[in-house]
């Protein structure tokens, strides 16, 4: 027992799940029994079943299926809200970064900004030039985490102790991804694109 929980990404490290008959040849003690799980009819109810069992085995305890997802739902709790504030760091960060990228490009373009104004093109245009160029950054970014996901899986199950790895990113998770780089994209070139709309075209042209 000194490695238990070799299961990845859930890892079980205090508790061993096997058959009762093989516990109890392990054991030695073939009139062990340490776990009976009771179905109940359709015409009884789950509650009341629970309720009778305790009343008659009070030294016993009963669990049911909500019981024992509310356990588990308890013992993920802190680790969901620690990968959730993961999420928002990374989030912050990435807009940050890329809101960065984006007013260090407009500054550079900006007497091709103040050219193209002075041709006529509109303010609409420009804006929405900076936001394709905002989303097209984050685009890559997260296709380049996408391939990285697998990979850094494989390393981290491999580090955990998990002997075969079997993974495939869920279609529900692209969609997310795919609708956070969009979110961070546009959020990320609002604010590089509404200073490049206010480029006065003859100061633009002066720049150097």
């Amino acid at each position: 027992m000194d490695k238990v929980g070799t299961g990845f990404p859930l890892t079980i490290d205090n508790s061993l799940v096997m058959p009762l008959s093989y516990a109890q040849n392990v054991s030695d003690r073939q009139d062990l029994i340490s776990t009976v799980i009771i179905i109940p009819n359709s015409q009884y109810s789950m509650q009341t079943e629970i309720n009778n069992l305790e009343n008659s085995y009070p030294k016993y305890d009963a669990y049911s299926q909500k019981d024992a997802q509310k356990t588990i739902d308890d013992n993920l709790k802190e680790p969901t809200i620690f990968m959730n504030m993961i999420i928002v760091i990374i989030f912050a960060v990435s807009t940050v970064l890329i809101i960065n990228v984006m007013m260090m490009s407009v500054k550079e373009k900006t007497k091709d900004i103040g050219t193209m104004r002075a041709l006529g093109t509109k303010r609409k245009s420009i804006m929405l030039l900076i936001m394709y160029e905002s989303l097209i950054l984050s685009s890559i970014g997260g296709i380049i985490g996408i391939l990285l996901i697998a990979p850094i899986y494989s390393v981290m199950g491999l580090m955990m102790g998990a002997t075969s790895l079997d993974f495939t990113i869920p279609t529900t998770v692209l969609l997310q991804v795919v609708l956070i780089i969009f979110v961070i994209g546009t959020f990320s070139g609002l604010i590089p694109a509404y200073l490049a709309t206010k480029i006065s075209p003859i100061e633009a042209l002066r720049y150097e």
